[in-house]
């Protein structure tokens, strides 16, 4: 995989991380009962810790995908494009060296 192949997928996987805290926090909160929201934070204990902050945070962290969700489209269709432009290119190469 090409250098810039690798740049794009790790930059959309960044801005998708926000939703994976959100799906964390939710899987937690079903597991033990808990309850999550945006408010403050609730106490919930698992295995004897008090993982209630962290959940909120996790909770909470799903706003930021109101800006990383659009930049990982933006982002998503432009290596589309950059990727078609690039076999199309290709081809055409191969076209024209190809012997008749």
């Amino acid at each position: 995989m090409t250098t810039m192949r690798w740049t794009m997928a790790s930059v959309i996987l960044v801005c998708l991380a926000p939703l994976l805290g959100v799906l964390v926090a939710l899987g937690v909160t079903k597991l033990t009962g808990c309850t999550v929201h945006e408010g403050f934070a609730n106490p919930c204990f698992v295995l004897g810790l008090d993982v209630g902050g962290i959940l909120y945070a996790l909770a909470v962290s799903g706003w930021a995908l109101l800006a990383t969700l659009p930049l990982a489209g933006i982002l998503g269709v432009a290596w589309a494009v950059i990727e078609l432009v690039g076999m199309a290119s290709r081809r055409k190469v191969a076209a024209e060296t190809t012997p008749e």
